[in-house]
């Protein structure tokens, strides 16, 4: 299995503890500035970009540096407190935090959330990308539908014959599809059709 790669931002050193459990677990932890601004923070992890984030749960920029972890999708960030009070799970979960552990917490206990953490995390990352990729697919037959049909009206042409002439002029223009339909697109809405468009290719 390969060693997971933790950044962790201690306050007051109340994970001393904690990182060298992580450690015995096989993690490689690397601290970060205990006093580092959100900012730094961010762009420390961007650039050692770990697996798993570890956040004194009452570091000063906790709340916001978590928030800001998870939107933007660096890593999945575990808070760590010296209580699991329901106040501070609350927090937690407010900030978008993958877990909540105590400082003293079990070996097995922090091993079993930190792998439950990362293994959510690339899921949810996984989850997003496709989601992304079938929007922009959808937008692009979108887009060829609107230009198909554009042409059947302009040129009198059966759904078959305007969708070969869409595919010939990707093929001849070393283009996609939808790149070829932005552009019979944008010259209609200044109102006119690219002249190549006209050519049956008969």
């Amino acid at each position: 299995m390969r060693t997971l790669r933790v950044l962790m931002f201690d306050h007051g050193g109340a994970l001393a503890g904690l990182s060298r459990t992580m450690r015995d677990c096989g993690y490689a932890v690397v601290a970060g500035p205990p006093s580092a601004e959100v900012d730094g923070a961010l762009a420390l992890a961007r650039r050692l970009r770990p697996d798993l984030v570890l956040l004194a749960a009452d570091h000063p920029q906790a709340p916001t540096l978590s928030g800001r972890l998870a939107d933007g999708r660096v890593a999945p960030v575990i808070w760590a407190s010296p209580s699991g009070s329901h106040e501070v799970l609350e927090r937690a979960r407010g900030a978008r935090a993958a877990a909540l552990v105590r400082a003293g917490a079990e070996p097995l206990d922090v091993q079993a959330a930190g792998e439950l953490a990362v293994a959510s995390f690339r899921q949810r990352c996984h989850l997003v990308k496709t989601v992304a990729r079938l929007e922009e697919t959808l937008q692009a037959r979108k887009m060829v539908e609107r230009a198909k049909g554009l042409l059947m009206e302009q040129f009198g042409l059966r759904e078959s014959e305007a969708y070969d002439r869409l595919r010939r002029l990707a093929m001849d223009s070393r283009r996609s599809l939808r790149e070829v339909a932005e552009t019979i697109l944008a010259v209609a809405d200044v109102g006119a059709v690219p002249r190549n468009t006209r050519d049956t290719g008969a």
